[in-house]
């Protein structure tokens, strides 16, 4: 049987429908946090939490060799930021802009 390598050996892998959904949990989780009467910390906490849902959501489509959304990675390299994360494999972060044909000066 093989298995997922974000799951920890003896758990059940989980889906990609359930980790969407978790993903959305959390989503709500830090739009609840941004409002009165919420603390700093608590918003911090429930970023923290997205962000770690979202990272294995997208380790999933990874090793399914699926694609990652674009709202999906835009939204992670966000929490990221807000989290002091620093970018992994899955997005490289910011892109230099290509050069098209010889540079004229």
């Amino acid at each position: 049987m093989k298995v997922s390598p974000t799951v920890p050996s003896g758990e059940s892998p989980r889906s990609l429908t359930e980790l969407a959904a978790e993903v959305r949990r959390a989503r709500q989780h830090v739009l609840a946090r941004r409002m009165a009467p919420a603390t700093l910390q608590d918003l911090v906490k429930a970023q923290h939490a997205l962000l770690q849902t979202m990272e294995a959501y997208v380790t999933e489509l990874t090793v399914r060799h699926l694609p990652i959304p674009h709202r999906l990675r835009d939204d992670l390299r966000l929490q990221r930021d807000l989290c002091g994360s620093p970018y992994d494999r899955h997005d490289p972060g910011p892109r230099q802009a290509r050069r098209r044909g010889p540079h004229r000066t």
